[in-house]
This record gives C-alpha cells, sequence and structure tokens, in this order.
C-alpha cells in the first residue's frame, strides 16, 4: 500500500481496482513495475496524454483523411458517449446497459472510433482494462469528467 500514490487513499477505489490489477499481473513483482511505470496512476488522477492518442489508429487517414476530420470524428463519438452516460439513470449505469447501448453506436460508426478514444479518454493509456470495466469503476459522474477532458482536449 505504500508504494501506491497518495490520493489513494479510499478503500473503496483499492476494492473496486484489485480485480483488475489481479486480472494483469503474473507475480505479485509486477505491481511494482506497474507503478513504475506509471499503469495504475489512472485510477486515482484524470490522465494527460496527447490528443493524438484519441484517434482511433486503424483509422482512415491512409485513405485519404485529413487529420482535422479524423479529430473531429474522436471528439464527435465522445460526445455522443457522453450524451449516453448523461442520460442513463443511475441504476441502468453497469457493464451490461453500456455494452448494449455502446456496441449499438459502434456499430453504426465503427467499433475502434468510439471505444478506443473512450478507453483512452478514461485511462490515458493503448492497453488498459475495457472502456465498460472502467466506465464503472470510476463511476457515471467521473467518467463524463474524464471524456469532457478529452474532448477539451480535441478541441484545441
Amino acid at each position: 500500500k505504500n508504494r501506491l500514490p497518495k490520493e489513494c487513499d479510499s478503500e473503496l477505489i483499492l476494492e473496486k481496482i484489485v480485480p483488475i490489477i489481479s486480472e494483469r499481473i503474473n507475480v505479485w513483482s509486477d505491481i511494482d513495475k506497474m507503478v513504475v511505470d506509471g499503469d495504475i496512476q489512472y485510477f486515482f488522477n484524470i490522465p494527460e496524454y496527447p490528443k493524438e492518442m484519441l484517434v482511433w489508429k486503424k483509422d482512415p487517414l491512409k485513405l485519404g483523411s485529413s487529420e482535422a476530420s479524423v479529430t473531429e470524428q474522436a471528439k464527435e463519438n465522445l460526445s455522443l458517449v457522453k450524451n449516453i452516460f448523461e442520460d442513463l439513470k443511475d441504476s441502468d449505469f453497469n457493464v451490461e446497459k453500456l455494452k448494449e447501448i455502446l456496441f449499438k453506436l459502434a456499430e453504426e460508426r465503427g467499433k475502434g472510433n468510439v471505444l478506443w478514444p473512450l478507453r483512452v479518454s478514461l485511462s490515458g493509456k493503448e492497453k488498459s482494462p475495457d472502456p465498460f470495466a472502467l466506465s464503472i469503476l470510476f463511476g457515471k459522474d467521473e467518467s463524463i469528467k474524464r471524456i469532457e477532458n478529452a474532448i477539451k482536449l480535441l478541441s484545441k
């Protein structure tokens, strides 16, 4: 516990992240590496990352789309996700309901185009737990705050 960030005083947060971290390690010392590499800081702090990271890497830049258009697309998709989150009743903010609604959006707009920027906005990482698990871990309000942060970044 002494190696975790000082913001990690909440036992509730620890209870929520232990199962997620346990899935990602083989031996206990892997946690030390995760801390050193900054792979768990996003559980406690809104992450910082370059805005380019929010754009799905398999996006159509190669197909002639401009950087501005793919950035705008990521911003638009995050805005749609934010609206979905805001419209959901707290009692419906669960993994099953999020998957049901977000997969519909992802089918229309491209899975990576929707789920990738959501993952990055929540974790600031290319590799992290899935965005559904992260959303539930952070809760509705914190998830929306992190999405808004990403939208602001894409607006710069």
